[in-house]
């Protein structure tokens, strides 16, 4: 998909979390409206075809089948303090294969999670030059822990892991 083809009125996309990543990649404040972000990530040349909503996919059902009877609300934490327990739920899906060090992700999202956190990675290796992070099994269950869970349940769907971590 080009980046022309990201339609801010179409519901096919994830408009506030598009918003979002361009936010953090360019340092941008919170004075530009998600439109404004949105514009300037294109103008950037960044990718945004990764906010398409693809609720078909086998990973994405998974992880719709982990939170069937929450009541999830989005938001992104890469500007806001947030207390300790201070939401039932953190997901982290498709992130943590992008950075360099996700122990101190994993960390924040055990500390603020009250319940539970639901996280997804790649299971295998795959030609996404922007997949910095392998996790096996074992690695990725012992980075819950590490973190501070109590448990981590690792299940495995189409190329990936989804864990659903007790806090």
């Amino acid at each position: 998909m080009a980046l022309d083809d990201f339609n801010l009125n179409d519901s096919r996309y994830f408009t506030d979390l598009a918003a979002a990543f361009v936010r953090g990649k360019l340092g941008a404040g919170p004075e530009l409206s998600p439109q404004q972000l949105i514009v300037l990530g294109r103008e950037r040349g960044l990718r945004l075809h990764k906010f398409k909503c693809q609720t078909d996919l086998p990973r994405v059902k998974k992880f719709w089948a982990c939170c069937k009877g929450w009541r999830l609300q989005a938001c992104s934490t890469s500007a806001i303090e947030l207390d300790d327990n201070s939401v039932d739920v953190v997901t982290a899906l498709e992130v943590l294969e992008h950075m360099p060090a996700p122990q101190p992700a994993a960390a924040e999202a055990v500390r603020i999670a009250r319940n539970f956190v639901v996280a997804s990675v790649p299971s295998k290796e795959d030609d996404n030059p922007e997949h910095i992070q392998l996790f096996t099994r074992d690695s990725f269950e012992a980075l819950w822990l590490d973190a501070g869970a109590r448990s981590a349940k690792i299940e495995y769907v189409l190329n990936h892991m989804i864990a659903v971590v007790k806090v």
